[in-house]
């Protein structure tokens, strides 16, 4: 199955954060087959994208790329993703929605009213899981998603950037 573009880059980031060093163990766990048929098995659901295993530390990622400047609606992440993403948190490791903004062909009104660099946006931000529900429970607007504007204003503590160095993504802040 084809990797999405965002997914690929998260896998060769971790692989080039670790190096040659051996002590990481890393999973994208396969989407669901789709069947053309009528008799589709059971498959269950996946719950979440893939997982980091490194010194003893399970990490567990929900990665998603959005490309609408309007906002991130909580329903792109599903309650199944939420659940385990939650119960890796609550076992002493750590779970992220991770949230890749890229367009290509931002608009001149977007670039004045965001105070963006540029045409092209491609940036990558991060939220533990805890501090997802929290803004889920705040519910920004009316239509259940975390406006754009939040992620370029907001606190430190609450979202990481995660800044491209290249052809990867600086994840250091999310092992």
């Amino acid at each position: 199955m084809r990797e999405s573009v965002f997914q690929g880059e998260w896998k060769r980031s971790i692989e080039e954060y670790f190096g040659e060093f051996k002590g990481f163990h890393y999973v994208k766990i396969p989407d669901t087959p789709k069947f053309s048929g009528s008799l589709i098995p059971y498959s269950p659901p996946r719950p979440y994208d893939c997982y980091l295993l490194h010194s003893g530390k399970f990490r567990a990622y929900e990665l998603k790329m959005h490309k609408s400047l309007t906002g991130f609606p909580f329903g792109n992440v599903s309650d199944n993703q939420i659940d385990n993403l939650v119960e890796v948190a609550n076992a002493g490791g750590k779970g992220y929605v991770v949230i890749n903004y890229r367009k290509s062909d931002v608009s001149e009104n977007h670039i004045k009213k965001y105070n963006l660099k540029g045409k092209r946006f491609n940036i990558v931000y991060a939220i533990p899981i805890f501090e997802f529900l929290k803004l889920r429970d705040i519910t920004y607007d009316d239509r259940g998603s975390i406006p754009f504007d939040f992620f370029l204003n907001h606190e430190e503590s609450l979202v990481s950037d995660i800044e491209r160095q290249g052809q990867i993504w600086d994840v250091v802040q999310v092992l």
